[in-house]
């Protein structure tokens, strides 16, 4: 008949005789001082855990991802130091100065929040047209957010652009058509581009595809009905664009208001 032993993985000697134990995790028995305490990471040092005795291959290793992190000491501050001026380089404007108006247009130039600014009053880059703001208490337009016909550049490429068309009227008809009468033959095609400012409704104000109806007339297209009636006052301006568009895209794109 077969023996079991029970003395399992302890060592055990008649000259140096030592106590046997079990490990609390895999119940083998072993020799006491071959037995080692678990220890477990609580906030910045090691704290054992209970009373728990464990052989070699049931100790667990301190996880450290519960180790408190240690904070050094804030640096020594400086006289006379030099800190990054962020409030100044988180401005998302660059100013032109004195108000100015466009020699080729006629139309002002703005003197402040340009370039970029999609937040403040006076923008001139992001979404590429349409109705884009509202007429504020004095009569000025608000852009709000979309191109401005402003930042037209005259001369692209020895071709000029931002050439002022004279017209008589721009009427609605309660539709998002508008029709623009001109006094001279306008001599654009439909599908150019124009630009308009200075118009008393912002759905009217902005960057548009013509259609040509006859040599004086032509209309253009909003993203929502006007009301009937003249929107153009004593300073609308017209003036011919070459807008970029989207790749693909053979018009230029109404926005919201």
């Amino acid at each position: 008949m077969a023996y079991a032993s029970q003395v399992g993985r302890a060592r055990t000697s008649s000259v140096s005789p030592q106590a046997h134990a079990i490990c609390d995790r895999c119940g083998f028995r072993y020799n006491f001082v071959d037995l080692h305490r678990q220890y477990e990471w609580l906030g910045a040092t090691l704290q054992p855990i209970g009373n728990l005795l464990v052989c070699e291959r049931c100790l667990d290793i301190p996880q450290e991802q519960l180790r408190a992190i240690t904070l050094p000491a804030d640096p020594v501050p400086i006289i006379q130091a030099r800190p990054e001026l962020y409030a100044q380089d988180s401005l998302d404007y660059i100013g032109t100065g004195q108000p100015t108006i466009d020699p080729v247009t006629g139309i002002p130039v703005p003197s402040r929040e340009v370039l970029g600014g999609a937040t403040t009053s006076d923008v001139i880059i992001p979404q590429p047209t349409g109705p884009n703001g509202s007429v504020g208490p004095s009569g000025v337009l608000n852009p709000g957010i979309g191109a401005d016909p402003r930042a037209q550049a005259p001369l692209v490429k020895a071709t000029v652009w931002a050439t002022p068309i004279p017209i008589t009227s721009i009427v609605a008809n309660g539709t998002p058509v508008l029709t623009v009468n001109c006094s001279a033959p306008h001599n654009l095609a439909s599908g150019n581009q124009v630009a308009m400012w200075g118009v008393s409704n912002p759905l009217g104000y902005g960057f548009f595809n013509v259609t040509v109806t006859t040599a004086t007339v032509f209309t253009v297209q909003a993203n929502a009905n006007i009301p009937s009636g003249t929107i153009n006052t004593s300073s609308t301006k017209v003036i011919t664009t070459n807008l970029g568009v989207p790749w693909q895209v053979t018009q230029v794109p109404q926005t919201g208001v």
